[in-house]
């Protein structure tokens, strides 16, 4: 049985919402605004979320925070 997990997160969740099809489009500007400006673009699917954009030192410190909670990487999905 997988666990649930309940991440308490304090910060934003995204700057930016944007729909597939934009994100395709505008993907060098998109990039331009996580990497230097820090903006964490959400990526819709028509009204659901498809994918998170955040820059790698986010990402990083993200993944070093789940590391040191000492709990299983969640399953995929």
């Amino acid at each position: 049985m997988y666990k649930k997990y309940i991440l308490h997160y304090t910060g934003r969740m995204a700057d930016k919402q944007v729909q597939s099809g934009e994100a395709r489009r505008d993907l060098s500007s998109l990039l331009d605004e996580v990497e230097h400006h820090g903006v964490h673009v959400t990526v819709l699917r028509y009204t659901t979320p498809a994918a998170i954009i955040v820059p790698p030192d986010w990402y990083a410190r993200a993944v070093q925070a789940l590391a040191a909670s000492g709990e299983p990487d969640p399953p995929p999905g």
